[in-house]
């Protein structure tokens, strides 16, 4: 028996949700070195532009945590949204790149994001991930 898609859709919504809450309380609660530990081990950023394509095959979670976002109390900017993609996809065993950059503003000063890769496609913060020069990345 399969369950019918909204049933998905909303099992997806409610996982977002609750990951996007835990996203937000580790970034308030621990230290940013503890927290880099946590989410993985950092390696060479190089491959970005060549590997990286827009998404197609990640669609369900990408809006599943769009919408969480927009359900949310609480700040869900870029890096809660890549670390809820993270932990959502590595529990479907997947592996996954979080990409930290940074651009200047016409102001002077820098703008930070973070977005998520897996299987060389953007799942969260594409939009304008192309926009930041990449400073680190962790899987």
């Amino acid at each position: 028996m399969s369950i019918p898609y909204k049933w998905k859709e909303i099992g997806l919504f409610i996982e977002a949700w609750i990951y996007i809450a835990l996203a937000r309380m580790s970034i308030l609660v621990l230290s940013f070195e503890y927290l880099m530990k946590l989410i993985g081990k950092p390696i060479s950023s190089q491959n970005w532009e060549e590997s990286n394509k827009l998404l197609t095959t990640y669609i369900p979670i990408n809006q599943a945590i769009e919408r969480a976002s927009r359900y949310a109390f609480w700040r869900t900017k870029c890096f809660e949204q890549a670390l809820t993609a993270k932990w959502m996809l590595e529990r479907r065993g997947q592996t996954t790149y979080l990409y930290f950059g940074v651009r200047k503003e016409q102001s002077g000063s820098l703008t930070a994001h973070a977005w998520l890769v897996c299987d060389g496609e953007i799942v969260t913060g594409g939009n304008v991930a192309s926009e930041f020069q990449v400073i680190s990345c962790f899987y």
